[in-house]
């Protein structure tokens, strides 16, 4: 019978990865399957788990499979300024999600902090995405 790893071995398994050098964690993190390196990124906290989907070759890919709610507190763990990387690889639902987590005041949306996102959310963007956000934008401004 197959048991669930606990939480606790899947945060040392982590820990232990990020203690490697940069060189040897990229390549140790990137020849787990793709369901391990998903679980240690969902284990793993704050800075560690920035690091893990930077390192990941397909971080991008991890990062919008993660709840939006767990970007939102990871990137308010790191502060949006230290984790811009994290918000531009994001998906266009996750931003939104951000959005609406840290924008609003009561029932006023807090126009400046709602542009602080969408412009963290246009660095690094294909063009397509760039023009969802454009289109968000305007909205937003008119």
């Amino acid at each position: 019978m197959n048991h669930p790893e606990p939480a606790e071995t899947k945060q040392n398994r982590s820990r232990s990865l990020l203690r490697l050098s940069k060189a040897a964690r990229v390549k140790e993190l990137n020849a787990l399957p793709v369901e391990e390196r998903l679980a240690m990124i969902h284990s793993a906290q704050g800075k560690d788990k920035y690091s893990l989907l930077l390192d990941a070759a397909d971080g991008q890919q991890l990062l919008q499979i993660l709840p939006p709610q767990d970007l939102f507190l990871l990137i308010k763990e790191l502060g949006r300024e230290d984790s811009r990387d994290l918000v531009a690889m994001a998906s266009m639902d996750q931003v939104t999600v951000c959005i609406d987590l840290d924008s609003w005041q009561g029932d006023q949306l807090d126009d400046e902090t709602s542009l602080d996102w969408l412009l963290a959310a246009l660095g690094g963007r294909k063009k397509s995405s760039c023009r969802d956000c454009m289109i968000l934008i305007l909205i937003f401004l008119y």
